[in-house]
């Protein structure tokens, strides 16, 4: 178990761990990975919302898995959109609006796209960055 103070609030963090070497596991490292963990478990939350996934809507298990899997698909390509907007925009994609990039993708997606369309797509993706929070409770409620 560590104790960790996060910049910016005032009681410290408590975590549990099994990653007991001290020496080769700082307080810092383990708050970091927890941080980073924490991430995650707000993705999928976020991601369920965002792809319209907290009710599956089919009866089979093979078509659950296509809505799964259509889902996860349509969920990467936004990714992609935020990858390439980050980069251009020299940010991490974290910093890019997972709905404002879905929203971008979805008004100005057509396969008959050109390199004017796809910088369009880029440029709507990034217009609105999220903030840096730290210390942020996620999720909100």
């Amino acid at each position: 178990m560590i104790r960790y103070r996060v910049a910016g609030c005032e009681a410290p963090i408590t975590i549990v761990t099994t990653l007991t070497d001290r020496q080769r596991f700082t307080a810092e490292d383990i708050a970091e990975l927890y941080g980073l963990r924490w991430d995650v478990e707000v993705d999928i939350r976020s991601y369920k919302f965002s792809m319209g996934m907290c009710e599956l809507r089919c009866l089979t298990p093979e078509n659950l898995d296509r809505e799964i899997a259509v889902a996860v698909l349509g969920y990467n390509l936004v990714r992609v959109l935020m990858c390439d907007t980050a980069a251009v925009l020299e940010v991490h994609p974290r910093e890019i609006s997972f709905s404002s990039a879905r929203d971008a993708w979805l008004a100005f997606h057509d396969e008959r796209d050109t390199i004017n369309d796809v910088a369009w797509r880029i440029h709507s993706a990034g217009s609105h960055l999220v903030r840096n929070r730290p210390g942020r409770n996620e999720p909100r409620r």
